[in-house]
């Protein structure tokens, strides 16, 4: 009787695994973004489309089927909502819809990860994301600050934090605004993998719908609240988060991040992104990165600056048009 039901008991467990999947992804965040668009059905100034987007390890993620685009095994988040004034009221209710699931490992296309199959030797990247529309027409806040929290980070991070949670606390909606606002909005995944002993800039890939002036921060990464910082390594910081062989520096106007790795390092890298209008700062954004550096045998391609001069910046007023050519010299592909 008790080997017929210890071998019951086996086979509930394994049916259970099949619909937790939350268990699976929460020990493999490789990092978040949070951000917000006003009026996104183009009819009510005072509604806010959240938009919630986390990057997992395909390798440590236990992914349940090949290949990616799937179904959606990473459940819809539960992010906290904090009115200022604390006493304010405002809708809290949280409908999340779902948007895409797929892979966004920064390599050649016809590079094979383990989102795609099991025996690949590159762990890789895969996204969720999800938004929800709320209303705050009826708020008496004068901001809204959105929180969110899980455990754990990727167990594979090799500069501190590894199993540490995840939070972010950064985002915060300007309520006051005679124009409502929009946070700034991503192209780039925060996941970039890097070469050794080869710099790398990586570049944010922001645009802010309003026109607003962005700039750049790198933080502390959080554990668990917005006091409690994830555990660096010793010699490893907020600002040196790939540890004393790796220079890592932010230009605070362009954002971009430069690298010269000189050791296989996975580590956390958190930047702020503040909003500035007419001088003011009207918001700020949190991006939580990891940056894996491994060992490959391209060579980086080079490449001219603007019309094959040595000049890599302009600058162009909002709606007007610039072109320009920029010539390359080589031409490699990661891992070829």
């Amino acid at each position: 009787m008790r080997t017929i039901f210890s071998k019951l008991a086996g086979i509930l467990f394994l049916v259970l695994l099949q619909f937790l999947p939350f268990s699976a992804f929460s020990s493999h965040f490789m990092g978040v973004d949070i951000t917000y668009l006003c009026d996104p059905n183009g009819n009510n100034s005072c509604e806010y489309r959240i938009t919630h987007t986390t990057y997992f390890d395909c390798g440590g993620a236990a992914m349940q089927s090949y290949p990616l685009p799937g179904p959606p095994y990473y459940p819809a988040p539960s992010i906290t909502l904090i009115g200022n004034p604390s006493n304010c009221s405002f809708n809290s209710n949280q409908t999340w819809n779902f948007v895409v699931y797929e892979e966004v490992t920064p390599i050649c296309p016809n590079t094979q990860t383990k989102c795609y199959s099991s025996s690949a030797t590159l762990n890789g990247v895969s996204q969720a994301t999800y938004y929800m529309d709320i209303d705050f027409c009826n708020s008496s806040c004068n901001s809204i600050e959105i929180q969110w929290y899980n455990c754990c980070r990727n167990y594979t991070i090799t500069s501190g934090a590894s199993g540490n949670g995840i939070f972010t606390g950064g985002t915060s909606i300007d309520l006051t605004q005679s124009t409502c606002n929009s946070s700034p909005i991503f192209s780039n995944p925060p996941v970039p993998y890097i070469c050794l002993n080869q710099t790398y800039t990586f570049n944010q890939g922001a645009t802010d719908p309003d026109g607003d002036s962005l700039s750049y921060a790198l933080i502390s990464c959080y554990n668990s609240s917005s006091t409690n910082t994830v555990t660096y390594n010793t010699n490893y910081s907020s600002t040196a988060p790939l540890g004393p062989n790796c220079t890592v520096t932010l230009d605070p106007v362009t954002g971009d991040i430069t690298m010269l790795p000189t050791t296989i390092e996975i580590g956390v890298m958190c930047v702020e992104v503040t909003e500035w209008r007419n001088g003011v700062s009207i918001g700020t954004v949190v991006r939580d990165m990891q940056v894996t550096i491994y060992n490959c045998s391209n060579s980086l391609p080079t490449a001219s600056g603007i019309n094959a001069t040595s000049n890599f910046i302009d600058s162009v007023c909002a709606g007007e048009e610039i072109c320009f050519y920029i010539f390359k010299y080589c031409l490699s592909r990661y891992g070829k």
